[in-house]
C-alpha cells in the first residue's frame, strides 16, 4: 500500500499503470525538471558557458550556483514529494500527480479532519478524488513564486509590507506564507471566471514527452491562436487525438459537429473551443460551462 499515491518517485507502480503515456510525458516535462531555471543560475553563477544545456532539478549538487538554487526555486517542481494527506492549499507544493489532480470536497475535507483528531478510529466515508477538474488554486501554490503569475492574474501585487502594517488598510491581503498583497487590477480573463487550464491544457501542462530548455519553447499557445485576425487553425473532432479526445468525453461536451479551435505553433487542439456556423468563435469555461464569445483581435494589436 502507498499512503500517498501519485509522487513522481513511485508513480510508475500507481497511477501510471493505468496513464503510462501520461507519466512519461510528465517526467519529462519543466515542471519536473526545472531545465530551464537551473541552466539559467548556472550560467549567471559562471558555472557553465551557456544558459542553454540541459539539467534536471533533482541533480543538483552542492556548487554557489546548485545552494543558491535549492533555497530558492527547489522546492516548485512536480518530483517534490508530497508527504501529508489533505487538500491542495496555497502553500502545496509538488506531489506528482496529485498537484493537478487531487480534489477534496467539503464532506472528504470535514471526513478526514473526523478521522485524524479520532485517532484515526472514525473511518472516512467520503474519500478525495482523483479527475480532471483542475482549479487555478492547484496551480497557485508554485506558480505564485518567482513570475508571481497566479497573483497577477487575480490582481494582487506584492508589497514589502507585514500583516500587521495592513489591520486597517483595505485593498490588501495576507496570503498562507505571509507574503502582503495589494489589489492593483486582475487580468481580464479572470474577471470573466476563465481558468488556467482553459487555455494552458494538457499539452502544454503536461508536456508532448520531448525535453524543453526554457518555457517559451514549451508554452506554444498564443493570444493570437484564439483571438484570431481572419480565420483561425482548427481541427475536426474525428480528428481529436486520443488524450484530447477523453477529455472531450469526460467534461461531456456536445459540439462534436463542430470545428475547434489547434494551437498554431504545434496544432494541438484546444478541445473546449468551437467555430460555430457563421465563423464565431467561442470558449467553454472549464470551471461552470459557461459560454464566452472570443472577440477577434484588435486592430491596436
Amino acid at each position: 500500500m502507498v499512503l500517498i499515491p501519485g509522487n513522481l518517485a513511485d508513480a510508475s507502480v500507481t497511477c501510471g499503470k493505468c496513464h503510462p503515456n501520461e507519466l512519461s510525458k510528465i517526467e519529462n516535462s519543466l515542471m519536473t525538471t526545472n531545465s530551464g531555471l537551473v541552466a539559467v543560475d548556472k550560467y549567471i553563477f559562471g558555472e557553465a558557458d551557456s544558459p542553454d544545456y540541459q539539467y534536471h532539478i533533482k541533480d543538483i549538487k552542492n556548487s554557489p550556483a546548485d545552494k543558491y538554487i535549492r533555497d530558492l526555486c527547489a522546492n516548485c517542481h512536480l518530483g517534490a514529494e508530497k508527504t501529508e494527506v489533505g487538500a491542495i492549499s496555497q502553500m502545496s507544493r509538488g506531489g506528482g500527480c496529485n498537484a493537478c489532480h487531487l480534489n477534496y470536497a467539503e464532506a472528504a475535507k470535514t471526513d478526514l479532519a473526523s478521522y485524524l483528531s479520532s485517532d484515526k478510529k472514525e473511518i472516512p466515508k467520503f474519500h478525495p478524488s482523483i479527475d480532471i477538474f483542475v482549479k487555478n488554486e492547484h496551480c497557485y501554490g508554485c506558480h505564485s513564486r518567482s513570475s508571481r503569475i497566479s497573483t497577477n492574474y487575480e490582481g494582487w501585487q506584492e508589497t514589502m509590507l507585514n500583516e500587521e502594517e495592513i489591520k486597517n488598510l483595505s485593498g490588501y491581503k495576507t496570503v498562507e506564507d505571509k507574503r502582503v498583497y495589494k489589489y492593483i487590477e486582475e487580468d481580464i480573463h479572470h474577471t470573466k471566471g476563465i481558468l488556467c487550464i482553459d487555455c494552458h491544457s494538457s499539452h502544454e501542462v503536461m508536456g508532448t514527452g520531448k525535453k524543453y530548455t526554457h518555457e517559451e519553447q514549451a508554452v506554444t499557445l498564443q493570444c493570437a491562436d484564439c483571438h484570431f485576425k481572419e480565420k483561425p487553425i482548427t481541427v475536426s473532432y474525428d480528428s481529436l487525438d486520443a488524450e484530447s479526445l477523453l477529455i472531450f468525453l469526460h467534461r461531456d461536451y456536445k459540439h462534436s459537429d463542430k470545428e475547434m479551435i489547434a494551437v498554431k505553433k504545434d496544432k494541438h487542439p484546444l478541445v473546449n473551443t468551437f467555430i460555430d456556423s457563421l465563423g464565431n468563435a467561442f470558449l467553454i469555461g472549464k470551471r461552470e460551462g459557461v459560454l464566452h464569445s472570443i472577440n477577434p483581435q484588435p486592430d491596436v494589436c
